[in-house]
């Protein structure tokens, strides 16, 4: 599988390339020839917004909106910018992988000024917040019931499948939050990406159990601290690309960017600017809007 890499480091060229994708939800075919190529509308799109150190990630499949976490209630600017330059006004699916502040965060005011279709979550709430029970608060108002995954399950968006991965436990000798994780992989053709929450050792150790989770895209878990087991895992998805969501002031250990650069990984930090995956299902393209 070939691959194309680029870089885009200039604001100007993000902003037309946002503004030039469909910022309408729905395309006839007596507009497609104006819009987009039977091939592009073909391609999906993964976007790692940079929200620091915390998750917000957007899938763009077809005319739907799929995100996995939402920043933080500091932070939720940024995915309001993002959700404003695509036109979106509606969000299909939204996972909460867990309810830490920096994934949590951003839900209520999703939840409150979008149109959210489906919630799916870890059945565990292992902390108390106020993002937290603004999050509640938001669901009821708008009578929406989440999924609460408790085994693995399967969803499909169009030719596009996720396998959603819950925690094994209710309870871990450390970081029961971060470990009650949600892990998504997401595979469309013959591209995949895995999206691995917060998780930390004992977690990692479950998901080293579960096979073929192999991933060509490694959204590297809890914002790229190192733990014992960290290179077992990045061995055993074996990815070509990761991913890490972090910030200048919080930024990702030393020590794991060199496993992944011992190992010829492309890797990319939020901290330098937006991450976006293309696939057409058969090759990836990566573009980082870096601000000058």
């Amino acid at each position: 599988m070939k691959y194309i890499i680029y870089k885009v480091l200039a604001i100007i060229t993000m902003l037309a390339c946002l503004t030039g994708c469909r910022t309408d939800n729905t395309i006839s075919s007596s507009d497609a020839s104006n819009t987009a190529s039977t091939e592009e509308n073909n391609e999906i799109k993964v976007n790692f917004l940079n929200v620091g150190k915390a998750d917000c990630i957007a899938i763009e499949i077809e005319d739907k909106l799929i995100m996995i976490d939402t920043g933080t209630t500091e932070s939720i600017e940024v995915v309001d910018e993002y959700l404003e330059l695509k036109g979106y006004d509606t969000i299909d699916m939204l996972f909460i992988t867990h309810f830490d502040k920096d994934h949590v965060g951003g839900a209520a005011h999703l939840i409150e000024n979008y149109n959210v279709g489906k919630v799916i979550t870890t059945f565990y709430e292992a902390k108390v917040s106020d993002e937290l029970d603004n999050y509640h608060a938001a669901l009821e108002e708008k009578g929406i019931t989440p999924d609460l995954v408790s085994s693995d399950e399967t969803l499909n968006v169009g030719d596009v499948s996720f396998a959603i991965y819950p925690p094994q436990q209710t309870e871990y000798e450390k970081d029961t939050s971060n470990n009650s994780s949600l892990v998504i992989r997401m595979v469309y053709g013959d591209t995949s990406f895995l999206f691995a929450g917060d998780a930390q050792k004992e977690r990692i150790n479950e998901l080293l159990e579960i096979p073929d989770l192999q991933s060509d895209v490694l959204k590297i878990p809890h914002h790229g601290n190192l733990e014992k087991n960290s290179e077992d895992l990045i061995d055993y998805i074996d990815p070509d690309y990761a991913v890490i969501t972090c910030s200048d002031e919080e930024p990702e250990d030393d020590e794991l960017v060199e496993l992944l650069e011992d190992r010829e990984i492309t890797t990319y930090l939020t901290r330098d600017g937006m991450v976006s995956i293309t696939s057409d299902g058969e090759t990836l393209s990566v573009s980082q809007f870096v601000f000058m």
